[in-house]
């Protein structure tokens, strides 16, 4: 005997499926791109923006910023990286939109004051790379900020709860505003 989904002739969604369209949606969302891009431009310093798609990537790189915005993806030259970086060391003007799997080891930037994580993920050794890049130490910072961004869906809540358990964990001080879009 099939699903009731499979008798009446209709594909039931995969977990994967259901997974890859919270993500679309929350990635093409214009009221969530905007108020990350408005976050990045309020602050004062460096920001680098982290997200897992591609497609997340474009949507904010169809912006206009004060601030030089720059999209790290693996069709980068590893030259125009480490210009890139290099900058950011010897400024304090530039929003770095990665590819999480780009900034996920060996790239130091001392001067990151602010990294924004606003996409659906949990990994553990992401999240702790991520943090580590913003604690070194810089003449131009005596803080770092990080801010997680998560959304009302159930993909969103279930990696938001194991990214808080990482933070509790490693001792990292919270505050959560919750924000209607």
């Amino acid at each position: 005997i099939g699903t009731v989904p499979d008798l009446i002739g209709i594909d039931p969604l995969k977990p994967t499926d259901e997974y890859n369209n919270e993500c679309q949606y929350i990635y093409t969302h214009a009221k969530r791109n905007d108020m990350i891009i408005n976050l990045a431009e309020k602050v004062n310093g460096n920001v680098l923006v982290i997200v897992d798609k591609l497609l997340h990537g474009d949507s904010l790189m169809k912006y206009k910023t004060k601030k030089d915005m720059v999209f790290i993806n693996g069709d980068m030259p590893v030259d125009e990286r480490e210009k890139i970086i290099h900058k950011m060391e010897n400024g304090e003007n530039t929003l770095v939109v990665a590819m999480a799997q780009i900034f996920a080891r060996g790239i130091s930037i001392n001067n990151l004051k602010y990294i924004v994580f606003c996409a659906i993920g949990k990994s553990n050794i992401r999240v702790c790379q991520a943090i580590g890049r913003s604690m070194r130490l810089h003449e131009n910072k005596s803080m770092a900020y990080i801010f997680d961004i998560s959304d009302d869906s159930h993909y969103s809540q279930k990696h938001l709860k194991e990214r808080l358990s990482i933070y509790k964990e490693e001792k990292i001080p919270i505050k959560v505003k919750n924000i209607n879009l």
